[in-house]
């Protein structure tokens, strides 16, 4: 399942498997307490979308200007970095979920 086919099955079925929409400030205070939850960005032109883990934050806060910390793999790698990093103006089209 490539990413955008990930974003559209979180959408429609996610909650049957106990994943649910979050904010971005939820997602991070979730990863902090060791709860999964992920960004998912959906490519509306019909290339590659993208999702990554969202991270434990290292300071235990969320900072809008930031975003959630992340890790991912891609094109770019990171261990550890913040999603403003990624996605910079298109920070409104991610989505955030998180699995309870």
């Amino acid at each position: 399942m490539n990413a955008n086919r990930t974003c559209d099955w979180l959408n429609t079925r996610g909650t049957q498997y106990g994943w649910h929409e979050v904010t971005a400030e939820q997602a991070q205070a979730l990863a902090n307490h060791g709860y999964p939850a992920v960004a998912v960005w959906k490519n509306q032109a019909g290339g590659h979308g993208h999702v990554q883990v969202v991270s434990p934050s290292e300071d235990g806060a969320y900072d809008p200007d930031r975003g959630v910390a992340i890790a991912q793999a891609g094109r770019l790698l990171r261990n550890y970095t913040y999603i403003r990093n990624i996605y910079s103006s298109r920070m409104k089209e991610v989505q955030y979920f998180a699995h309870k």
